[in-house]
């Protein structure tokens, strides 16, 4: 269904592609993190999680929302 509404946008001139974290569905969440700043924001967001949590707890322990250990880099 999100395809085809992201289809019938783009036919309209009116898509534009960010999906807000907090509205994104799972099927959504394959490259979340690359439409921040073009794809620039995902490695300074590791650097962080890495400096504030080195032993991914939050990454691995915490159920649900989207995690950058999950992502493709």
């Amino acid at each position: 269904m999100i395809d085809e509404l992201d289809n019938r946008a783009k036919k309209a001139g009116l898509y534009y592609d960010f999906v807000y974290l907090n509205d994104a569905a799972p099927t959504q969440t394959k490259d979340i993190f690359q439409k921040f700043s073009n794809g620039t924001a995902l490695p300074k967001l590791r650097d962080i999680a890495k400096s504030y949590d080195p032993d991914q707890v939050f990454q691995t322990l915490t159920p649900g929302g989207f995690k950058l250990i999950n992502t493709p880099a």
